[in-house]
C-alpha cells in the first residue's frame, strides 16, 4: 500500500510539471560609432577686450556682449572709452564634431584681471552667442561684465577664465 501511495504522488507531482516550448534563436543587434575627439581651440590674438577707459571717478561696470563683429557695449555711470583699441568678444574655436552637437560651460565665478602695475578687477556674468543647445557652429563667442573699482589704479589689466564644452 505505501508503494502504490508513493506512486501515486509521483504521478501526481509528474504530472504538474510542465515543459516550455523553445523557439529559434533571433539576433539582437549591437553597434558602435568612433568620431575624432573634439578640439577647442582660442587663438592668443582673440580676447574679451572691454577697450580703453578713461580712470572714472566712482565704481562702475562695463558690458560686452557676445557677438562676432560689433559686440553691444553697455558702459556704467561715469565710463568714458578712449579710441585706439577695439571692444570686442572673445572668439573660441570647435572642430572634430562632424554633425555632434554640443553646448558651452560658461565660468560659474568671476575672473581676475591683474593689474600691469597694481590693482586688480573682475569679470564676471559671462554670456555667450552659442545656442542654448544643439550648437553645431565651428565657432561662437564670449562676452561679460568688468567690475570697476572708485579708485581703479591706472594700468593694463590682464587674466584668463575657463571655456569647456559637453557633447
Amino acid at each position: 500500500m505505501k508503494k502504490l501511495i508513493g506512486l501515486s504522488m509521483l504521478l501526481v507531482f509528474a504530472g504538474t510539471l510542465s515543459y516550455a516550448a523553445k523557439t529559434d534563436p533571433v539576433n539582437g543587434t549591437a553597434k558602435a560609432k568612433i568620431v575624432e575627439a573634439v578640439t577647442l581651440t582660442h587663438a592668443t590674438a582673440d580676447a574679451l577686450n572691454f577697450g580703453i577707459i578713461v580712470k572714472p571717478g566712482q565704481a562702475t561696470t562695463v558690458t560686452v556682449g557676445a557677438a562676432a563683429s560689433n559686440p553691444s557695449v553697455n558702459d556704467g555711470d561715469g565710463v568714458q572709452h578712449v579710441g585706439g583699441e577695439t571692444i570686442s568678444s572673445d572668439k573660441f574655436t570647435v572642430s572634430g564634431l562632424g554633425d555632434a552637437q554640443y553646448a558651452v560651460n560658461l565660468p560659474t565665478s568671476a575672473a581676475t584681471l591683474n593689474g600691469s602695475v597694481s590693482g586688480s578687477m573682475t569679470v564676471d556674468t559671462f554670456t555667450t552667442n552659442a545656442a542654448a543647445s544643439g550648437n553645431t557652429a565651428s565657432e561662437f563667442y564670449i562676452g561679460g561684465t568688468l567690475h570697476i573699482g572708485a579708485a581703479q589704479p591706472v594700468g593694463e589689466y590682464t587674466g584668463s577664465y575657463p571655456i569647456s564644452i559637453t557633447y
